[in-house]
């Protein structure tokens, strides 16, 4: 949640989609952050925004309990306990390429958990067939884009010019969306048969945002 003077902002972060970027942007723009699930890796949001803003705890509003993992990626069934907002916003990205990104960022998970002979579309494949609490487990990295927003959400594409939208509609300054948690660049990529099992489980991301 991003407060500043009357105005309360909830920003729908959806994994992988440049959140940590978003939280500096508007701390550096004067806004306020509540719930979020403090963290001190380095890599992490709450560390840089310490480093660079001085900021150590984050306020909760509503009823967080109800979600037990990242409270920042909750869904719209919890967040929409947490009160009335003048906005809410999020950033939309074409379902296989997210899910790429969050498996490149998860390179070390994937090298303990998947046994040697086991390939990254097995195991993706694998992963598209679980049940939610699973995809919870990793941080939800893997729930589909649509669970985070409502239906007045507004969107903004990954794909597009989205920085300078948002610093259109908040009064953000472009200058302040630094690149951060970037997953580096590899070779994975996903078989004919993997990129079937996503368009199946995340068909309704692909229809509804107008991804092909």
């Amino acid at each position: 949640i991003f407060t500043k003077d009357d105005q309360r902002v909830l920003f729908a972060h959806i994994p992988k989609t440049a959140g940590i970027s978003i939280y500096l942007a508007f701390v550096a723009a004067g806004w306020r952050i509540s719930n979020y699930k403090h963290r001190t890796t380095p890599r992490s949001a709450g560390a840089m925004l310490k480093e660079k803003y001085g900021v150590e705890s984050f306020p909760v509003d509503g009823r967080t309990f109800l979600y037990p993992h990242a409270i920042q990626h909750a869904p719209h069934f919890i967040w929409r306990h947490w009160g009335e907002f003048d906005d809410s916003f999020a950033v939309i990205r074409h379902p296989s390429d997210r899910l790429l990104s969050s498996l490149r960022y998860r390179l070390d998970w994937q090298k303990k958990r998947a046994r040697p002979h086991d390939s990254v579309d097995a195991k993706v494949q694998s992963l598209l067939k679980s049940n939610w609490w699973v995809w919870m487990k990793v941080g939800g990295h893997l729930v589909p884009q649509h669970h985070f927003v409502a239906a007045d959400t507004v969107l903004f594409r990954f794909e597009d010019s989205w920085q300078k939208q948002l610093c259109d509609r908040f009064g953000l300054d472009l200058e302040n969306f630094p690149k951060v948690n970037v997953s580096k660049k590899n070779e994975m990529v996903f078989n004919n048969e993997t990129e079937v099992a996503i368009r199946r489980r995340y068909a309704k991301d692909f229809a509804l945002f107008g991804y092909e």
